[in-house]
């Protein structure tokens, strides 16, 4: 079933149905689910966490927002946690034309 999700959002499977989150219609909520998914799989704290997202045309902003303690598992080692995060969203709205910034929030 994740494995499904993550294909649908990143385009891999286009046009097939799947039963979960991907039930998703424009492109930019498919883009705010799948971060999301992601960072609440990786946290402590999933319930503690918080996705805002700015929508404008062929430009989608999303901030993450999550307790203090769980901040360093979304960031990672070096930022690399949060930069695969970026790219696989990036990876994603280049594919619909849209650009998208992923930005942790203190």
């Amino acid at each position: 079933m994740v494995l499904d999700f993550l294909k649908n959002v990143l385009g891999l499977q286009k046009g097939q149905e799947t039963a979960s989150p991907a039930d998703i219609e424009n492109d930019e909520d498919r883009l705010i689910a799948f971060v999301t998914f992601v960072v609440k799989n990786i946290v402590d704290s999933p319930e503690h966490v918080n996705i805002d997202a700015d929508k404008q045309p062929q430009n989608l902003k999303i901030r993450i927002q999550c307790e203090k303690s769980d901040i360093g598992k979304v960031i990672g080692k070096r930022g690399k946690t949060i930069s695969a995060i970026r790219s696989l969203a990036t990876g994603a709205a280049r594919r619909d034309g849209i650009k998208v910034s992923v930005d942790v929030l203190d």
